[in-house]
């Protein structure tokens, strides 16, 4: 019912009114969001093909690209013989995954004439809690205050090559392997502790032996809004710090997976308000 979409997402607009935004630039260095007409691209098309038979499932999704001037939401509705296709892309300078399914959830809650909760977009705690940059930031301040890295020159001069690899980690592993981890150093691992740890051993050795740092890094995005004192947990935008943890790659090989887990769990456990304060104004 594409009436019922279009009204739906433009009340859900009202409480999300960011996603109608473009880029522009105000400095050298600096950019802001302006909302515009145009901010917000929503097209139609009919298709042939249905989706499960699709070879090319890209074909039903229009990419942002976060330029001044340009959207930064694309939505796309597919209609086929088979049902329809909804594809919605925003940038990431808007949203991060939280905030992207956020309003997903909220415009079908609209769409069914049911309640959502609606988004904060209150940043006092940082206004707080941030001064004046007094020095330049280089590559150690954004590995030890952000755990960010500059990229190499020559890497970037490197062909990528990209493939995909599926790997299946059952509910049982999970489960028997967190509880002889727990019986080896009686800290409390998550799941996702145990799998980056699995992940870290399996392909970073490989990834990195042509590379001349000897060093090996794990990096994991992390939620701040359900550590940061005073911030809203509702908070619409990209609330992301990052947990780093690191080894050499000589011990890698050798190490046990529970050391590699507490390596990945001290990383998470260190993101407290000092350092996400430190980590948004380093940025």
């Amino acid at each position: 019912d594409l009436k019922k979409l279009k009204d739906s997402l433009d009340y859900a607009l009202k409480y999300f009114p960011l996603l109608r935004s473009q880029l522009i630039q105000v400095s050298e260095f600096e950019y802001q969001y302006s909302p515009q007409e145009n901010g917000l691209l929503f097209e139609t098309h009919e298709a042939d093909s249905t989706f499960q038979d699709s070879d090319n499932i890209e074909k039903y999704i229009i990419p942002v690209n976060s330029v001044p001037g340009q959207p930064l939401t694309k939505i796309t509705l597919t209609r086929t013989s088979r049902g329809s296709v909804l594809a919605v892309s925003i940038s990431h300078a808007l949203v991060d995954g939280f905030s992207y399914f956020h309003f997903l959830s909220s415009w079908a809650r609209v769409c069914r004439g049911e309640n959502f909760i609606q988004p904060s977009s209150d940043r006092k705690v940082f206004l707080q809690n941030t001064a004046e940059a007094t020095a330049e930031v280089g590559p150690h301040q954004l590995y030890s205050h952000c755990g960010l890295f500059y990229a190499d020159h020559t890497r970037l001069q490197q062909p990528v090559q990209s493939y995909q690899e599926k790997i299946f980690i059952s509910d049982e592993t999970i489960r028997s392997s967190l509880e002889e981890l727990k019986k080896e150093s009686q800290v409390s691992f998550t799941a996702n502790d145990l799998i980056t740890a699995m992940l870290w051993q399996k392909y970073l050795p490989d990834w990195t032996r042509e590379i001349d740092n000897l060093d090996t890094f794990i990096t994991c995005p992390f939620d701040f809004r359900r550590v940061l004192t005073d911030f809203p947990k509702n908070y619409f935008g990209c609330a992301l710090c990052f947990a780093t943890a690191s080894i050499d790659r000589q011990s890698l090989r050798k190490a046990a997976l529970g050391e590699l887990a507490l390596l990945v769990r001290n990383s998470v456990t260190r993101i407290r308000d000092d350092y996400i304060f430190s980590s948004m104004q380093t940025l």
